[in-house]
């Protein structure tokens, strides 16, 4: 599983994956989507997750960076 680190002062970071919507027809809300680091971290296998975290527009190789697992080239 892949696994983010985030550097301080944003160990605490929320991300918006996809923001919540409202139906024009119903009015009623739809759910986003939310990442969230605790402590700096976060895993995930969700591929639309790992798209937004891998983007460099949204941090990647500022202040998020991805820990690469052991054996694995």
């Amino acid at each position: 599983m892949p696994k983010f680190n985030a550097r301080p002062p944003y160990t605490d970071l929320k991300i918006v994956v996809r923001p919540m919507s409202r139906n024009q027809n119903t009015g009623r809300f739809t759910p986003g989507k939310l990442i969230k680091f605790q402590n700096g971290t976060y895993e995930t296998n969700d591929k639309e997750e790992l798209k937004v975290l891998r983007d460099p527009e949204r941090g990647f190789g500022a202040y998020i960076f991805e820990e690469k697992e052991e054996g694995a080239e």
